[in-house]
């Protein structure tokens, strides 16, 4: 190839961006985004004619791209090529990133920003979390085109998130999308942003914010390089749909990711699409269909870290309840409090509490229901809507079991209510 791919894709994109044109205006140009951005990443998988007829959509001639690569051959940034070595050892062999780094630590953010990339590899998160923060406090106006500060912002957000304090990696994360140069370098960065912005607000329940942003991220779709993001991104697509009641379009789209996270052996993806069917088809009122398609995530245990089954063997043990199946019922939730540990998030732990608690109720097991709904309770930061379902499940073991007890419960869901209301006005 005549021309140094990695020059003329970062002078493309500046092209484009300087144009104003999004990468879904070239759809029907003959040329898909996805190619568009292997050009303006640097990637060698792209032919040459592909490249000439990007350059011609965009005015630029086929000299403009031979001088440039003429130019960077003469005078080669050394530097750019070490930084893109070093960043391609990083999955390989961390340790020698980390070594290889170490001496020039302060001359440049980059390097605190590939050691904490490398200790990431490593799943040493907090060393990796302090070299991030050290990136963000040696970033200058003069790195801003880099888009270095933005890459560390959203790592210490992904660090954040997995530590269970979600309102911190929101912050990070909006900081990072605040921090991000569009015309600058890590093109792809954006829609990775988008991406855990989008996981961050549904997880929170600000379901506006999740929505908007999705969207977005949709139109940047094509910039995500694995077909692992493709599909979270049609799952969370599908989680939309369902939650807007358009639950025939919602099984389109979970389908469509069924198999592509089949084809490509994605089995955490096949378990969360699964368990997100069932709740589709539960609330279409087709309760085999449901508890299959919960038994089909559970099926994918012995290739996913098990706490990713939680949801599904409450949600299927709930549907065995409402069936009187109580046996199969108490089953799947014995075996998902088996698989319980400091990973499962919070809330499946607290769905999965008051499941055993509705199970117990419901057969007039009332003391060992009371026991599970007091530990429901227990958790400091209990969702506003669980925390009613599990006052009021109270108030109905403590109407037959203790009378006093039952009014103090009846007064804790007035309160509650009152506090709620104040909450909305």
């Amino acid at each position: 190839m005549r021309f140094y791919i990695i020059e003329v894709g970062k002078y493309l994109q500046r092209k484009r961006n300087e144009l104003g044109l999004k990468l879904k205006y070239f759809s029907n140009q003959g040329i898909s985004p996805s190619t568009i951005s292997k050009i303006e990443n640097g990637s060698p998988n792209v032919s040459e004619e592909m490249i000439l007829k990007y350059a011609r959509l965009l005015n630029v001639k086929e000299e403009e791209l031979i001088q440039l690569s003429q130019t960077k051959e003469h005078a080669p940034d050394s530097w750019s090529d070490e930084i893109d070595i070093l960043e391609n050892l990083l999955e390989i062999d961390p340790d020698s990133v980390i070594e290889k780094t170490k001496a020039r630590y302060s001359e440049h953010p980059i390097y605190p920003y590939l050691q904490g990339k490398a200790y990431s590899v490593k799943k040493q998160y907090q060393k990796a979390m302090k070299h991030f923060i050290e990136t963000i406090r040696l970033c200058k106006e003069e790195h801003d085109h880099l888009n270095i500060k933005p890459a560390a912002q959203i790592s210490v957000g992904n660090i954040h998130f997995y530590d269970q304090q979600l309102e911190l990696a929101i912050k990070l994360t909006e900081e990072a999308k605040e921090s991000w140069v569009p015309e600058g370098e890590r093109s792809y960065l954006y829609s990775y942003i988008l991406l855990n912005l989008a996981i961050y607000y549904r997880k929170a329940e600000r379901y506006e914010d999740f929505e908007e942003t999705l969207n977005e991220l949709w139109d940047h779709k094509e910039q995500l390089d694995s077909v692992n993001t493709k599909v979270i991104v049609i799952e969370h697509q599908a989680w939309l749909l369902y939650n807007h009641k358009q639950y025939d379009k919602a099984i389109h789209f979970i389908k469509e990711g069924i198999l592509l996270a089949r084809l490509n052996q994605l089995w955490e993806r096949r378990c969360d699409l699964w368990t997100l069917l069932g709740d589709v088809y539960h609330e279409k009122n087709e309760d085999e269909l449901a508890i299959q398609s919960y038994l089909a995530a559970i099926a994918t245990k012995k290739e996913i870290p098990q706490h990713k089954i939680i949801p599904a063997c409450t949600k299927c043990a709930l549907l065995y309840l409402k069936q009187k199946r109580f046996d199969q019922a108490e089953e799947l939730l014995h075996t998902a409090k088996k698989i319980c540990d400091q990973k499962t998030p919070t809330n499946d732990q607290i769905d999965l509490m008051i499941s055993f608690g509705e199970v117990y109720l419901q057969q007039g097991k009332l003391e060992k229901a009371v026991d599970y709904f007091m530990k429901a309770l227990s958790f400091n930061h209990i969702p506003k809507r669980k925390k009613k379902i599990a006052l009021i499940s109270l108030c109905q073991c403590y109407q037959v079991l203790d009378k006093q007890k039952f009014e103090e419960y009846k007064t804790a869901l007035y309160h509650w209510g009152v506090q709620a209301k104040e909450e909305v006005l």
